[in-house]
């Protein structure tokens, strides 16, 4: 339920682009969007429950706090975000009221009169807002409030009609502060379920084959099928068998996915390919390149353009789930 909450208050961010997904879920499957209190509530509670410093925790406490305007957020929930996102630090929200340029910056805290927090001239796809939101980000990451974050790269994400219309092709790349070390662990399949809210199971089917060099300079690289769960626990999944490999090189890590042969999950998609790849940056040594594309069809929804990914946060879960990392004392 507290991944619909997410989900729910990121419908309004993006407003009208989500009317054919909302239709969807209304006549397939008798759902809707949760309203925006209730969603709040869900959300912050659950947040509020993974361990401190937890990447999902901060990372989705602070994306909600950067579009607290856009989704309409009260300062009652903004100050509770502030808590899970870095506890006994109210001074970054007034910070964050006066970088984002809001309507009457840090009053809107201070003042008992402004609960909601004002839309206007800052609302999404304007130059002032990315920036605001660049300033942001910036200042986050000097009060160590984000972990690997680096918002100066401009993120891609597209979205693309295939095979005749048939199928949907999703693009997204961006670049972040990290060793390439650091991506061994949040590229490797088995482990994302514990880095995105996303993905509900990861279940080896079998056994895996190790990979041979120069793709497995750790001996970690493999082969494997894996019976993948995802979506929203309790209200909308899709279970699929994939074949992947996983690779870790020098310069480069990674994995790639098709549909397992003769194996059709829940029969929800019938075509679901692609890839993860971090690798260095080429010119600025502290930094790497994430990039990623999948091709996916979903059975008797061809009149649904899944191109709409992009705005249902791609690149947000992208960069969440690069941030993650090996539990203290494990193996990357």
């Amino acid at each position: 339920m507290s991944s619909h909450a997410i989900l729910s208050l990121r419908a309004p961010k993006h407003g009208a682009e989500w009317e054919t997904l909302r239709a969807s879920l209304r006549d397939r499957f008798g759902a809707e969007f949760l309203p925006i209190e209730e969603a709040a509530g869900q959300a912050i509670e659950h947040l509020s429950e993974l361990p401190e410093g937890h990447v999902q925790r901060n990372a989705t406490a602070l994306e909600l706090i950067r579009d607290a305007h856009r989704i309409g957020l009260t300062k009652r929930h903004l100050e509770r975000l502030g808590q899970v996102a870095a506890p006994g630090r109210p001074e970054m929200l007034l910070e964050a009221a006066d970088r984002l340029g809001w309507a009457g910056g840090r009053r809107a805290f201070e003042d008992g009169d402004a609960d909601h927090v004002p839309r206007g001239e800052h609302d999404r796809g304007s130059s002032a807002q990315r920036s605001a939101n660049t300033r942001f980000a910036e200042y986050a990451v000097s009060q160590d409030l984000i972990a690997h974050e680096s918002m100066l790269d401009e993120p891609v994400c597209a979205g693309e009609l295939v095979q005749g219309g048939h199928a949907t092709k999703i693009y997204g790349r961006f670049e972040m502060v990290a060793k390439i070390e650091e991506m061994r662990y949040p590229t490797d399949p088995q482990n994302w379920p514990a880095c995105s809210w996303f993905f509900i199971a990861m279940t080896l089917q079998g056994s895996k084959a190790s990979l041979a060099m120069p793709d497995n300079v750790n001996g970690k690289a493999y082969r494997a099928t894996f019976e993948e769960l995802v979506g929203i626990d309790g209200f909308l999944t899709v279970r699929t068998s994939l074949a992947t490999r996983y690779f870790v090189g020098a310069d480069s890590v990674g994995m790639e996915f098709d549909l397992a042969p003769g194996l059709h999950g829940d029969g929800k998609i019938d075509v679901d390919h692609g890839y993860l790849l971090a690798e260095k940056h080429p010119t600025d040594q502290t930094k790497v390149v994430v990039t990623s594309e999948k091709t996916l069809s979903f059975v008797g929804l061809d009149d649904v353009p899944f191109t709409f990914l992009c705005e249902f946060g791609w690149i947000d879960m992208m960069r969440a789930m690069a941030q993650c990392r090996a539990p203290a004392g494990g193996s990357p």
